[in-house]
């Protein structure tokens, strides 16, 4: 069974987009425009689910983190406005 999912709640498609991921692969995703986009990274280590949340390029760019928003364990991460984490 998997640990972990995902999906793409609001696009362009007529169907939702969905992923699945277990405790040994992880799952990752991304977001954005040119502008910049937002990835996550939610991993499972030595009994805890983290994640990590970067502002990055956009992957023409070179897909170069900009900045680390959070990382830390999923469980108590706290959504910032993007002026109060900068």
């Amino acid at each position: 069974m998997s640990h972990y999912y995902a999906a793409i709640t609001s696009s362009a498609r007529k169907t939702k987009a969905t992923a699945r991921g277990h405790k040994t692969t992880g799952i990752s995703g991304w977001a954005g425009s040119y502008e910049g986009v937002i990835a996550y990274d939610i991993y499972h280590c030595d009994g805890t689910d983290y994640v990590c949340v970067e502002q990055r390029t956009h992957p023409s760019e070179g897909f170069a983190t900009v900045d680390v928003l959070y990382n830390g364990p999923l469980g108590v991460f706290k959504a910032r406005s993007l002026s109060e984490a900068s």
